[in-house]
């Protein structure tokens, strides 16, 4: 099951959108809180290169993720939400569909709207 369809969901573009999704339906406003949220193992200028889209979470700091936030490496890899708890999968797909809306700007994100709330 996908959350949103994605022309290339194993792209770097495509796991740069899960990701700053993840955070923003978190509650996650800045580069800074995730940083400060994750015990150093997430560091800004690495969440910068996940938010653009030139990397991605290498295997350790996914399954770190994984623990950490409840999400699965399938998901975050493959854009396979099946294995997600109802709840988050309904929450990641609320924070998309605000996004698209344009009522929600996504961490790491230079433009848009400002968050609401």
């Amino acid at each position: 099951m996908r959350l949103w369809e994605q022309d290339q969901p194993l792209a770097f573009t495509a796991i740069s959108e899960r990701v700053r999704v993840l955070f923003t339906a978190l509650g996650y406003r800045t580069i800074v809180d995730v940083v400060a949220d994750t015990d150093g193992r997430v560091g800004s200028t690495q969440f910068s290169n996940w938010a653009v889209g030139s990397s991605r979470p290498g295997i350790d700091t996914a399954i770190y993720l994984r623990f950490r936030f409840g999400i699965t490496l399938d998901w975050l890899y493959c854009g396979d939400a099946s294995g997600l708890s109802l709840a988050l999968a309904n929450r990641l797909r609320e924070t998309h569909q605000l996004v698209q809306a344009g009522d929600l700007r996504l961490i790491g994100t230079a433009r848009g709207p400002r968050p609401k709330g």
